[in-house]
């Protein structure tokens, strides 16, 4: 008999990521992570795909970030495995390691004083590093021994203390980055010897290099970060130059051929930062920009939701003429290309997410959830798929994992999802709990969702749907602006009166809610509309617009965005639309949970909500994870995640069953 899956279970599963395919692509190199309990993190481990064979590479457990030599004989890669966990080095070096694949074991190649982002080869002997700067203090790589251990007593001594004078000042995930900025430098093999390449406050963004040119989408900025961006080429040896004409909405420059680069421009006029951008192709000399594509009404990112994902991922490559890119279209992730002329194809498709990958020679080696299945590698070979890998099968051996139904609800035909409990019996009544996705520019599918299944085997029937507001259906469906909690909350409630209406074997007096960060914001926006929810959990939620617009990383900019007012001008809009203003309204016994290092929804609006609804004398209590950030669901310490859902699982049993 099949046992039931367990919050504990997260420790089982593997999650793969960063696809590296070496030049020649008869191997590929990628990351795959474990919760490691007993240590309370994440093992790390690089494995390698070659023939018809999968191994383990590394074996430290904190590996990662691999880049195969320009000779395809070696890997680069970056590890914290001579870290003290508890010293500043950890924030300040990175260590790049060396292994020759199928030789041997890794070493030391050297190490850099700075944190590192992007990775790249130029030649042999030489790597492209993207580097963390603190444009504050002297710069170490040019500092001797005796004044880098003083440097590092410096930012000891400095740790009580935080200077802020620019927006953003912290971000979530990297904490304060005031007068922070991104960096080209080149690392010479084997000394790593550091040549800086940007200076002042040019914040480097995105790049792509394609012999010894570098292109980048920049922004140079002092006090106030602005939206706009500039692509830059830069001769490596020279200094960079800014080839648009005018600060536009840039996103991805990648080399389609050795003078041009394609390049997505997004407008932000109607829709916001969030509409869906059209390429164009970019002469690097003249800097005349063309547009290829018009209304192609596509995202560029994976917006899938789940909780089984973790690491770093690729979003857009270039294979010959070609610029490969994933989308969500409907409720599914796909791969696509795009030509120099406009032209785009469908390369992967089908139930599920394409999550990241790489390309050589038009063959495609990527991860993937597909149906209920675990993350795997894949391949495809001119539109012929096969799995690559069988890393995950045995982590819901034995589990009772359910099916999800899917339906359309409403006169929108709005994508909906159910998914019943184990051992069903339709004579029963059950507790049902709706979940709302966060975002909102994100979708629901019917990928493995490790929260949902955890409720569903304890006996919830667990819905949930694509509201507007989200992606994949293009800018006008996701055109909610100036109307949070208006089109999104009407829907919602249309796909909650169409399930029960269709399903009578969920119980109306026995109904959760729950969602985070967009869902937090829904959730908190609902128990001040309706009574009909008998609990609540609202998860790195927001409370009040005006809060969020002054305390959030991307909150200066986001909130007067989304609900076209801000603390001054329009404050009426900004304040109708804050679910603090219906705390009054609240009869829900409501559980909050948020996380003291999430700046993206600071735990200020937990707090608030709290004080609210205890206040008006509302059953309610805040759950403050602490050290973690707004990716606690998904990437927070196992233990954590597990303490999450069992917080969750609790409340709802409480006043539910």
């Amino acid at each position: 008999m099949a046992q039931a899956v367990k919050i504990e279970d997260i420790a089982r599963y593997r999650f793969l990521s960063d696809v590296q395919m070496s030049p020649n692509g008869d191997r590929t190199a990628f990351v795959v992570k474990q919760g490691n309990v007993k240590e309370n993190d994440y093992t790390s481990n690089i494995h390698v795909r070659e023939g018809r064979r999968t191994y383990r590479l590394t074996n430290s457990g904190k590996d990662e970030k691999p880049r195969w030599s320009p000779d395809g004989k070696c890997i680069y890669f970056i590890s914290r495995r001579n870290k003290d966990p508890d010293s500043l080095d950890v924030d300040i070096f990175t260590e790049i390691f060396r292994i020759e694949v199928g030789k041997g074991e890794a070493e030391m190649a050297f190490k850099v004083p700075y944190p590192v982002g992007a990775m790249e080869f130029v030649d042999d002997s030489t790597l492209l590093l993207q580097c963390r700067v603190d444009t504050s203090r002297p710069l170490p790589h040019e500092m001797g021994k005796r004044d880098i251990d003083s440097h590092l007593k410096a930012l000891k001594e400095d740790r009580d203390y935080t200077t802020i004078d620019e927006i953003p000042f912290w971000y979530n995930g990297m904490g304060n980055t005031n007068k922070l900025r991104w960096r080209l430098f080149t690392a010479k093999i084997p000394s790593g010897k550091l040549t800086m390449h940007t200076e002042g406050l040019l914040d480097v963004v995105e790049l792509d290099i394609r012999g010894k040119t570098v292109v980048f989408r920049g922004i140079e900025w002092d006090g106030h970060k602005p939206l706009e961006t500039d692509i830059y080429r830069m001769e490596l040896g020279g200094r960079p130059e800014k080839i648009t004409k005018r600060s536009r909405y840039f996103l991805s420059p990648r080399f389609i051929g050795d003078r041009e680069v394609i390049v997505a421009v997004s407008d932000i006029g109607k829709f916001g930062v969030n509409t869906n951008p059209d390429f164009h192709l970019l002469d690097i000399r003249s800097g005349k920009l063309k547009q290829i594509t018009r209304d192609l009404d596509l995202s560029l990112w994976a917006s899938v939701g789940s909780d089984v994902r973790l690491g770093e991922v690729s979003l857009k490559r270039v294979d010959g003429n070609w610029l490969y890119f994933i989308s969500t279209k409907d409720h599914h992730c796909h791969l696509f290309r795009i030509d120099r002329d406009g032209n785009v194809k469908t390369v992967v498709e089908g139930e599920g997410s394409v999550d990241t990958f790489d390309v050589r020679d038009g063959v495609v080696h990527f991860v993937a959830l597909r149906g209920l299945n675990l993350q795997e590698l894949y391949s495809s070979v001119e539109g012929k798929l096969r799995r690559l890998t069988d890393l995950n099968s045995r982590s819901l051996s034995g589990r009772s994992v359910c099916e999800p139904e899917h339906l359309v609800v409403g006169k929108r035909q709005l994508d909906t999802w159910i998914i019943r409990p184990p051992g069903f019996n339709p004579k029963k009544k059950y507790p049902a709990i709706f979940e709302i996705h966060g975002g909102p520019k994100t979708v629901y599918s019917d990928v493995f969702y490790h929260e949902f299944q955890v409720l569903a085997n304890r006996g919830y029937v667990v819905f949930y749907c694509n509201p507007r507001g989200g992606d994949g259906k293009g800018n006008a469906f996701m055109d909610i602006f100036g109307d949070y909690g208006g089109r999104d909350f009407l829907d919602l409630m249309e796909v909650l009166d169409g399930v029960l209406e269709r399903f009578d074997f969920i119980d109306k007096t026995r109904l959760g809610v729950t969602g985070g960060s967009y869902g937090g914001f829904m959730t908190n926006w609902i128990i001040g509309k309706t009574d009909r929810f008998k609990a609540a959990v609202s998860q790195r939620s927001i409370a009040s617009w005006d809060t969020m617009f002054l305390t959030s990383d991307i909150g200066f900019y986001f909130a007067p965005d989304q609900v076209r007012g801000d603390p001054w001008k329009g404050r009426k809009k900004s304040w109708e639309q804050s679910p603090i203003r219906l705390a009054p309204n609240v009869k829900t016994p409501t559980l909050f949970i948020h996380s003291d290092r999430d700046l993206r929804c600071w735990h200020v609006e937990g707090i608030q909500m709290l004080t609210a609804l205890r206040y008006h004398g509302v059953e309610s209590r805040l759950v403050l994870f602490h050290g973690e950030n707004h990716e606690l669901s998904r990437g927070g310490k196992p233990l954590h995640r597990m303490r999450r859902l069992r917080e969750i699982a609790d409340w709802f049993d409480r006043y539910l069953k």
